[in-house]
């Protein structure tokens, strides 16, 4: 029966894939982003992972995309196109999800921030600021009536502290771990603080500035991505940390677009 929805997240780093059955994420995965793979290279890692796990091509009912990576798309397509009997959705800005936007020129919204909005919008069901730790970090608001405000990009903790960690050969082995302290009482620990309550203050600064410039109230403030879980420990306006938001957003994408 085909009654199953795959999603895939594309991001510069990383491709996370996950299986949805009736509301249910069954399995995920994250591999490497590899904008050389042709279509049938990743059909052969999808099969894989879905074969992993007991589950039939055939019963794939359409397959949800988002992309940060444009080359990956046309990929993607004849991947679908090829090997699997069903539907495919690569979600942008024109999709039909009912948010509204402030600008006639939102076709240069991101997939990932369109895909963020629409799921906060159906899990939280309030006005919301997404914070996904990526790649980059982006810091995003979304109203309880769909409306998508904007965005502010940041360098991600990993790409904006790879060049320190290039010039630095002692703390070269540093492992990101929530700091013991706000000071460090040696060059890694002060390092550490430095790079994860850094990023923390950066993303509480974004935060209570959105909620002082825009006139909204009941704000529910999540966070997603990878390392969400250690930036926002040491957060003091992250309420959240809502690892699924996107693969939950590409799903419920999915179940409209099969209404």
């Amino acid at each position: 029966m085909k009654n199953r929805i795959i999603v895939i997240d594309i991001g510069n780093t990383n491709l996370v894939i996950g299986i949805y059955d009736n509301d249910r994420l069954i399995s995920s995965w994250r591999i490497h982003t590899d904008k050389n793979r042709t279509e049938d290279e990743y059909f052969v890692v999808v099969s894989s992972l879905l074969f992993s796990i007991k589950e039939e091509i055939e019963n794939i009912a359409i397959v949800v995309i988002s992309s940060v990576v444009p080359q990956l798309n046309k990929i993607m397509q004849r991947m679908v196109d090829k090997h699997f009997d069903c539907n495919i959705e690569i979600v942008n800005a024109n999709t039909e999800l009912g948010l509204k936007f402030l600008t006639p020129d939102h076709g240069f919204i991101g997939a990932d921030l369109i895909v963020s909005a629409y799921a906060s919008l159906k899990k939280y069901g309030t006005n919301t600021i997404v914070c996904d730790l990526g790649t980059a970090t982006t810091v995003q608001l979304t109203g309880a009536d769909g409306t998508f405000y904007g965005a502010s990009i940041i360098p991600g903790v990993i790409s904006s502290s790879t060049s320190l960690f290039e010039k630095a050969a002692l703390i070269a082995d540093i492992k990101l771990t929530k700091p013991t302290s706000i000071l460090g009482t040696n060059t890694k620990d002060a390092l550490l603080s430095g790079i994860i309550n850094g990023h923390a203050f950066i993303l509480d600064g974004f935060i209570r500035r959105i909620k002082s410039e825009y006139n909204l109230k009941d704000y529910k403030i999540i966070a997603t991505g990878g390392i969400a879980d250690l930036i926002c420990s040491c957060s003091e306006e992250v309420e959240v940390v809502d690892q699924s938001l996107i693969l939950d957003g590409l799903y419920l994408i999915g179940k409209k677009t099969l209404k």
